[in-house]
């Protein structure tokens, strides 16, 4: 299903009251109408990001879930063995439980988005410079796990602008996070996406957000990117991304679970549980 902002935003019109729901006429909609819907639809909008509770496939009663251990202060996985891959996407399930909440004492390092899983993508072994991967971080303002679509460009991390999460999990319930590559880019991305790198300028289509600093990506591209990256959530397409390339595989190193947290490492243990790949075949494009 999908939505469109004018439809959101009639709904919410309607919804207060100032249209009259049983018109057949498609209303006209003036300043003030407009204004007074203006924070239900947002409401809206946000009903519409993908949780765990949406789950439509869930994963086989048999699959044997892989526990990475992320011990006290470190930011590696105990679990650390990655296999060489290469793949044309990537499906897996996700399994958050209780000790993936925490604090951190240093407030800077509340934004800052963990590693899922993903892989080094277009002859990047160290994958600083092209790869991409499912990132997460605990919320505690609103006690969330939030689901990130996150890429390294050119040595620019990328994802959704203003820290709007593309999913939220729950915990203890499983959720499906797909990547694919793709060998082409469109003209434009569904939303602006925000840059961390320090070279964002240099990127087609960037500039720099005069509030704050940060590179932010147009919405509409003067030169498409080689390729891009698509992320899906229980099979629905919630972001797609700039890629560095535009190889038909994706071919390195399997990147695994990662937290950030500035230099601190992990506040106390945490545990995630991941299951092993799925056939693509069950993403719906």
């Amino acid at each position: 299903m999908r939505f469109n902002v004018e439809s959101i935003l009639l709904f919410a019109v309607m919804a207060t009251g100032c249209v009259n729901q049983a018109s057949s006429r498609t209303p006209s909609l003036n300043a003030a109408q407009i204004n007074a819907a203006i924070p239900l639809a947002v409401l809206k909008v946000a009903q519409l990001i993908p949780t765990a509770e949406a789950v439509t496939t869930l994963p086989p009663t048999s699959i044997k879930w892989i526990q990475y251990h992320i011990p006290q202060s470190e930011q590696y996985p105990t679990e650390n063995e990655a296999d060489y891959i290469t793949v044309k996407s990537m499906t897996r399930y996700a399994l958050f439980n209780e000790s993936d909440q925490y604090e951190l004492s240093d407030s800077n390092t509340h934004e800052e988005i963990n590693k899922l899983y993903g892989t080094s993508d277009c002859n990047d072994w160290t994958h600083t410079d092209s790869s991409a991967r499912w990132g997460w971080r605990y919320n505690s303002n609103n006690s969330q796990i939030e689901l990130f679509a996150y890429v390294e460009f050119q040595g620019n991390h990328l994802y959704q602008h203003n820290q709007v999460p593309d999913a939220v999990a729950a915990v203890g319930k499983p959720i499906k996070l797909a990547i694919v590559m793709n060998t082409t880019s469109p003209s434009s991305y569904p939303s602006q996406l925000f840059s961390s790198g320090s070279d964002s300028e240099a990127i087609v289509g960037a500039h720099r957000d005069p509030s704050t600093g940060d590179g932010v990506f147009e919405t509409v591209l003067a030169n498409p990117f080689p390729g891009s990256y698509d992320f899906y959530v229980n099979d629905v397409k919630v972001n797609t991304l700039p890629r560095a390339c535009n190889h038909p595989l994706a071919e390195g190193p399997e990147l695994l679970p990662f937290f950030a947290g500035g230099k601190i490492g992990a506040p106390h243990e945490i545990m995630i549980e991941l299951s092993p790949e799925v056939n693509k075949s069950e993403v719906k494009n």
